[in-house]
């Protein structure tokens, strides 16, 4: 489910037509044709990249490996200086920055630095937070920071459905700083960030979806939407817990055949620590298929040795499937951890 206010759509075409420019547009548009005729050496670089500035959390949900300390990778925040280098390789030919994946950005004492950085090269910066720990002064740098969108969960519309999942979380703070966000956006007279509401649907919230979404609208948000929970097939009690009555079957196995994944050439993830992961779906150190935190360029860990044998596995090029997480993922992030 996915709900607009009708200057949504205008605020981002807005802003998307003073960051595009010649050389991104041909990057797309090349990237986009080696991923349909399923090239493997790609040319270019991906339209999307998530960049995690920190891996830590002030919550504790359910089903996060963040928030249940199962993350398999050191704790830590990204240094500036690396998030520049990485930026600056990239502000040429990227789309979109997402300062996010499995940590809460607002614990990073530099991330609207970080923010105004991309911002400033032309790239579309988005955030997700939880929003339980925000002061009076992030709010505005936040609005000042040239931050294109910021996600808030909103995973019940009662304190008590909400901190099911969102453990340690306090609903009626999220909703007084996504109150204070849009106040400062009207001080400032900024339509930016655009603010998001998200529900994960569970078993617990799905009878308060038309509630959760009065209360998003209520606030002033710009856009609502609602996004399938992530569910350890394996672990039946997860699933008899967590999954919602509307879910799908749960499935325990994928299929044989591979997928042709698009995250192999639409987008590139890299971690806090210079971590390449070969989408967000990852998080354990042991799958890295690069590390960056030495300086290494980019666009050569783009075509390194694991990225060209996940791509010909995934495109049907190749049989057997390389010693890669996509060898056993085999392009069904879903079977991975979600219903």
């Amino acid at each position: 489910m996915k709900e607009v206010r009708g200057s949504y759509w205008r605020h981002r075409l807005s802003r998307f037509l003073k960051q595009n420019s010649r050389r991104r547009w041909s990057n797309f548009v090349l990237v986009e044709a080696q991923y349909r005729l399923g090239v493997s050496r790609v040319h270019g670089l991906p339209p999307l990249m998530y960049i995690d500035p920190i891996n830590y959390c002030n919550l504790h949900c359910s089903l996060c490996p963040t928030g249940q300390r199962t993350l398999g990778r050191k704790s830590g925040r990204m240094p500036v200086d690396m998030f520049r280098n990485i930026v600056d390789q990239i502000a040429d030919r990227v789309y979109i920055v997402n300062l996010y994946n499995w940590g809460e950005p607002l614990l990073h004492p530099r991330i609207f630095d970080m923010a105004d950085y991309a911002a400033s090269k032309g790239l579309s910066v988005r955030m997700s937070s939880n929003l339980n720990r925000m002061t009076s002064e992030q709010a505005r740098l936040m609005v000042e920071s040239g931050l294109e969108e910021l996600l808030v969960d909103f995973d019940g519309a009662t304190q008590v459905t909400y901190e099911r999942y969102r453990i340690g979380g306090n609903l009626a703070v999220v909703v007084e700083n996504v109150r204070k966000i849009i106040e400062v956006k009207r001080q400032l007279k900024s339509p930016f960030p655009l603010v998001t509401a998200r529900t994960l649907v569970t078993r617990r919230n799905e009878s308060e979806i038309p509630a959760i979404r009065a209360l998003a609208w209520s606030l002033g948000v710009d856009r609502f939407c609602t996004a399938p929970v992530y569910v350890d097939v394996n672990r039946a009690e997860d699933t008899r817990e967590w999954l919602p009555e509307s879910g799908r079957t749960a499935k325990r196995t994928p299929p044989n055949q591979p997928r042709k994944c698009d995250q192999l050439w639409r987008n590139l993830t890299v971690s806090w620590d210079g971590g390449v992961f070969p989408c967000c779906w990852f998080h354990q150190r042991e799958y890295d298929f690069a590390d960056v935190s030495g300086g290494a360029g980019l666009a050569a860990v783009w075509n390194n040795e694991e990225f060209v044998k996940s791509r010909s596995f995934l495109a049907g090029k190749t049989e057997a499937a390389p010693d890669t997480a996509c060898g056993w993922c085999r392009g069904y992030p879903e079977y991975y951890y979600r219903y």
